[in-house]
């Protein structure tokens, strides 16, 4: 096992059981982490800790443990729980009502940035861990498919960011179609 290994397997170890404990003081199980959001946000946090807990911590730790056994996979099995913990724990430190509502996520800010850090640390070791010329190459019908299904992607997105005339009267026009058959039950 290569030293590059054994590093993203030590990390994506502290990662699962980071994960772990900040989905347990969450919300979910002792609320002990009090997140200053609103009860619609606090739901999705919540769901967010399950998924932390059911999926992300369990996978990361066996990352962990894949290295050890000697499977080569360890690495790229711990790139998920590391992109979601990026992606979750950013929401969870600046997405707070920190002015407006009570909460004391504040005092665990160490914890959730020591998460956060970690998925990083281990979303670029994972580059250094991974041979990326023994990775099998992709069918270029693949590629073609992975292609085209991105670009549409980007352009239901972007539509929907900058609507166009067409799309924006379209939408309004089916908003008032639809307040109408309410207003007239």
């Amino acid at each position: 096992m290569s030293r590059h290994h054994k590093t993203v397997a030590a990390l994506a170890a502290v990662l699962g059981v980071g994960v772990a404990v900040a989905s347990v003081l969450g919300p979910l199980v002792l609320g002990v982490l009090r997140y200053r959001t609103s009860d619609t946000t606090l739901n999705q946090i919540m769901g967010g800790d399950m998924a932390g807990l059911v999926m992300v911590a369990p996978t990361a730790l066996a990352a962990a443990v894949l290295p050890w056994r000697g499977h080569r996979a360890g690495p790229v099995v711990a790139l998920a729980p590391a992109l979601w913990a990026m992606y979750m724990y950013a929401q969870l430190i600046v997405g707070q009502e920190y002015l407006r509502l009570p909460g004391n996520n504040e005092q665990f800010f160490p914890l959730l940035l020591a998460v956060f850090v970690v998925g990083e640390v281990v979303t670029v070791a994972t580059r250094r861990a991974v041979d990326t010329a023994q990775l099998p190459a992709l069918p270029r019908r693949s590629e073609r498919t992975a292609g085209v299904v991105l670009l549409v992607l980007a352009g239901f997105l972007v539509e929907r960011r900058h609507p166009t005339r067409r799309s924006s009267m379209w939408l309004s026009s089916a908003y008032v179609g639809q307040r109408r058959t309410a207003s007239v039950r």
